[in-house]
């Protein structure tokens, strides 16, 4: 049976990591909305100078491509949808919120409405009572708006919620029950998980892509360009925010393990007890990434660098397998020209661990990377911090981002969160 203390300890660590859980879905969904977003204006932008005689064709051969390349979400009609929602829905956009948390399908419903205030309307409507994509359908084909307009305020584009809870993206794909997860009465859409992620994945796995012949060039071709630079800017940050905020989330872990450990008077519940605790509910309940080794290596990564600038530039840099290497390391600089290293000669994990040994804790002196502790001080991360509202349910999203400076290169280590086994085995277990 567990005690008071075990029992508030379990429940704070389940709160926050089922929170952080959904702020990356979250931050997909509305990461997957902007880019669908900026491929309609490129192809808004071209029907303004083109021939219209032309479009049909264009459409379809750049339909063709972008399939072949980038996978099922680039079908004909969902271009078109794409089109259609970067000039119908532009007034989200200027107004700098955050699009709603809806699904891409309630999306494509949403497109044939008319009228901006009713589709403001319906949007608020689906959020605020979690209706699926049929519901909505249903909803729109007996006019509710008209019967009720004053029933939801909807002018603002604000919507109301009163509990908390972690609940983003209702949707109601036929073939996607695997896909997602209730929470709170609504669906969670997780586009890491079969069978959303065949859509999902081609989007962001990051590959040595070489020109892909087009069948037909001029017009066809300078989109397909355009387009494809845009899919490929989008890959790039998304694999670089998840390991980025991932790493930093397991500090965060860390950090709140060591207050549990200061506030607790009991002795019983000392670091290995609490450690123990924890890893023993959270396997269970989440996954193997929280086993008792890694809430170790997240312990000693927030005991040895306190500082979040710090922190934000050495997760910008390495994975997390890297970090945990590091942590032999006591010295805080040297950790930073380690990260520095790793980065410039994409140093795998065993060349880490190779120079680590070589080098050893001392070395911050001396290295050539040392440069990398002023950049830790004169860069702060930028933390940014967003509510999302849906049926009665608040999402508190935290995110974090540094710039890591034009003279250290993005390294490809960090760019494949698909092979990072600790976001992936984090990301699909709810």
């Amino acid at each position: 049976m567990e005690s008071s203390t075990e029992h508030h300890i379990i429940r704070e660590f389940t709160g926050l990591i089922s929170q952080k859980h959904s702020e990356f879905l979250s931050v997909t969904h509305n990461g997957l909305i902007t880019l669908f977003r900026d491929i309609g204006g490129i192809c808004n932008q071209y029907s303004l100078t083109a021939d219209t005689k032309s479009h049909s064709a264009v459409y379809h051969q750049l339909s063709k491509e972008l399939t072949a390349e980038y996978g099922l979400y680039f079908g004909k009609v969902n271009l078109k949808s794409m089109v259609h929602f970067a000039k119908e829905f532009d007034d989200f956009w200027t107004s700098g919120r955050m699009f709603p948390p809806v699904s891409w399908e309630h999306i494509m419903v949403l497109l044939q409405v008319k009228e901006p205030v009713a589709r403001k309307f319906y949007i608020a409507l689906a959020v605020e009572q979690g209706l699926a994509v049929k519901e909505l359908q249903r909803q729109i084909a007996v006019g509710l708006f008209e019967q009720s307009q004053a029933r939801l305020h909807v002018t603002d584009g604000n919507f109301r919620g009163t509990r908390k809870g972690a609940v983003i993206g209702v949707t109601d794909l036929k073939s996607a029950k695997d896909g997602k997860r209730k929470s709170d009465g609504l669906l969670m859409m997780n586009f890491f998980k079969k069978p959303l992620s065949r859509y999902f994945v081609p989007i962001i796995e990051t590959v040595e892509r070489s020109p892909v012949p087009l069948q037909q060039v001029g017009e066809a071709n300078e989109l397909f360009s355009k387009i494809a630079m845009e899919i490929n800017r989008f890959g790039v940050f998304q694999n670089r925010w998840y390991n980025l905020n991932l790493n930093v989330f397991f500090w965060e872990i860390g950090r709140k393990i060591c207050e549990e450990m200061n506030l607790s008077k009991d002795r019983e519940y000392s670091y290995p007890a609490i450690i123990k605790i924890l890893s023993s509910h959270l396997v269970k309940g989440f996954s193997k990434t929280f086993n008792e080794s890694r809430l170790v290596e997240m312990v000693t990564f927030a005991r040895q660098v306190q500082d979040v600038a710090k922190v934000a530039l050495i997760s910008n840099l390495l994975t997390w397998d890297q970090i945990a290497a590091l942590s032999s390391v006591e010295n805080v600089e040297t950790k930073l020209s380690y990260a520095r290293l790793t980065a410039e000669q994409e140093l795998s994990l065993s060349e880490l661990e190779e120079k680590i040994t070589e080098y050893g804790d001392d070395w911050a002196d001396k290295a050539q990377y040392s440069g990398l502790k002023t950049l830790a001080t004169s860069r702060a991360p930028v933390v940014t911090r967003r509510t999302e509202k849906s049926r009665n349910a608040i999402l508190e999203i935290s995110e974090v981002w540094t710039d890591i400076g034009e003279d250290i290169p993005a390294p490809k280590a960090v760019s494949n969160i698909l092979q990072n086994r600790h976001f992936m085995n984090f990301i699909t277990a709810l």
